[in-house]
C-alpha cells in the first residue's frame, strides 16, 4: 500500500510543480525577494519530509518494534526504492500537467509530454527519460526484494 500512496504523492507532487512553474508563481518569489529564495531546495526538503513519514510508517507496519538487521533491510530498501522511483512519476506527471495547462507552449503529443526532457528547467536534477526509466525499473526491482 505504500507504494500505490506514494505514486499518488509524485503524481500530485508533480502536477503542483506544473502549475507553480507554469503560472510564474516560483519566478515572482524568486524575484521579488531581497534575497533570491532557492524554490527547489524548499521542494527537496518538503519531500524528505514526506519521504521520512514514509519511512516511519514502513517502519510501524513491519510487523516487529524490533530494529533487527531484517527489518532494517525492509526499511532501507523500500525507502530506497520510493527514492529511486520518484523522478520518474514526478518528471512525468509535471511534464504532462504542463502540455495540457499550456498546449501551445509544447508541440509534442500527451504521451511525448511524459518523455520530455525539460530545456527551461532550473532544477539541478533533471534526467533524460531512459535514466528515469532506469531508475523507476531498479526501485521496482529493490522493491520487489522487499516485499
Amino acid at each position: 500500500m505504500d507504494i500505490i500512496l506514494w505514486i499518488a504523492y509524485c503524481l500530485g507532487e508533480g502536477i503542483a510543480n506544473a502549475r507553480i512553474f507554469a503560472y510564474g508563481t516560483a519566478h515572482f518569489i524568486a524575484t521579488n525577494q531581497k534575497e533570491k529564495i532557492n524554490i527547489h531546495a524548499y521542494f527537496w526538503v518538503l519531500r524528505v519530509i514526506v519521504w521520512c513519514v514514509f519511512l516511519y510508517n514502513i517502519f510501524i507496519n513491519t510487523g516487529s518494534p524490533d530494529p533487527t538487521f531484517d527489518n532494517l533491510m525492509i526499511i532501507g530498501g523500500r525507502g530506497l526504492s520510493l527514492a529511486f522511483i520518484f523522478t520518474f512519476f514526478h518528471e512525468g506527471a509535471m511534464n504532462l500537467a504542463r502540455k495540457l495547462m499550456e498546449p501551445d507552449q509544447m508541440q509534442y503529443t500527451l504521451a511525448d509530454a511524459w518523455f520530455y526532457l525539460s530545456k527551461t528547467s532550473t532544477s539541478r536534477f533533471n534526467f533524460v527519460f531512459w535514466v528515469r526509466m532506469a531508475f523507476l525499473l531498479i526501485g521496482g526491482t529493490i522493491y520487489y526484494f522487499t516485499i
